[in-house]
């Protein structure tokens, strides 16, 4: 793991540093949600960069399967911002329990879907499953 950091850019580093627990304890809600917004950006990114080149393998080696091997560092890198999403996604959890209580005509699900997991309109192949787990949680 440590060897996928030291090979991360300094920005997407810098990133992963920002969304650790200790920090996350220091920032409030707008902070939360500006970083969990960036931490998802980059998670996708990563995501699109994997698929896109195990796509583009799959003419050479003839599948995605024996593709798969060939691309471990790009998967790797979207792994990494994996925690990071989960953990912001976490923190903004009591955010959003005290705004639905504030705001009792508008339902949970809607704030978390408009706010948490704007990506639930897009495809569901371009989420992680830290996404689908956190709506899941939003919407129960």
């Amino acid at each position: 793991m440590s060897a996928l950091l030291n090979s991360l850019t300094e920005r997407e580093l810098g990133l992963v540093r920002e969304a650790e627990g200790e920090r996350l304890a220091d920032l409030d809600e707008d902070a939360l949600l500006e970083l969990h917004t960036r931490v998802r950006r980059a998670r996708d990114r990563q995501v699109k960069i994997y698929r896109r080149q195990a796509a583009s393998l799959v003419p050479e080696v003839g599948g995605r399967g024996k593709a798969h091997p060939r691309n471990t560092r790009n998967r790797a890198k979207a792994e990494v911002f994996g925690d990071p999403v989960v953990r912001t996604g976490r923190s903004l959890q009591p955010a959003f329990e005290v705004v639905a209580v504030q705001h009792p005509n508008v339902g949970e699900a809607t704030f978390c879907t408009a706010l948490l997991c704007p990506s639930v309109t897009t495809s569901p192949a371009m989420r992680g499953d830290e996404d689908e787990r956190l709506v899941g949680r939003c919407l129960s």
